[in-house]
């Protein structure tokens, strides 16, 4: 008897439709595109986020108000007994926290000749509670002549932001964030100039 030769039968393909494909395609770009905008949504929001606490955190900063109430160069005033004579700096800064947060690492630093290294003299105050005032005074002996000076406030705001003013002319600065910069040089106006020295 013959053998019979049996052949297993090719197994069937599906015809692939051109339309599903580019349906396909379209699904996958469309979810692309769709994590991309989730992204760049976040990202913009996350943005807005900082600039809104930079806004908020400038405004609280704003509040601390700083002024030279009180300083002398040269010739310091004499003691009670009128019998000491000295030549240096004072400056007496009061610092007004008129914001509804306390402020902490409060420092009142002079530097004289050298302005970028460390200050020659600080007077510090670890806290200055909210709607509070501190006075921080500084003296230094003795006067060096012409040498530039500088004289700057320094805090920490409860965020552990750092802010700073530097004073001079009397001016009270806006405040900027403590970046390790070195001090601006304190200035004279003409009319200090010839009060403290005759010229």
């Amino acid at each position: 008897m013959a053998g019979v030769l049996f052949q297993s039968p090719s197994p069937t393909v599906a015809p692939v439709s051109p339309g599903s494909s580019i349906v396909d395609w379209i699904t996958a770009v469309a979810t692309a595109a769709a994590v991309l905008v989730a992204l760049w949504l976040a990202v913009r929001d996350g943005r807005r986020r900082r600039e809104d606490e930079e806004k908020r955190a400038f405004a609280q900063a704003r509040l601390v108000r700083v002024r030279l109430s009180n300083w002398s160069m040269g010739q310091l005033p004499v003691d009670v007994a009128g019998m000491l004579s000295v030549t240096g700096y004072r400056f007496e800064a009061n610092i007004h926290n008129a914001s509804d947060r306390p402020i902490t690492g409060v420092v009142l630093a002079l530097w004289v000749g050298e302005l970028s290294g460390q200050p020659l003299a600080t007077k510090e105050a670890d806290v200055i509670l909210a709607s509070s005032d501190e006075t921080l005074v500084i003296e230094e002996t003795p006067y060096r002549h012409d040498a530039p000076i500088a004289v700057r406030v320094r805090w920490e705001d409860p965020d552990g932001r750092k802010w700073l003013i530097d004073l001079h002319e009397q001016d009270r600065l806006q405040p900027v964030l403590f970046t390790g910069q070195a001090p601006r040089q304190f200035q004279l106006t003409q009319a200090e100039r010839h009060r403290l020295f005759g010229r």
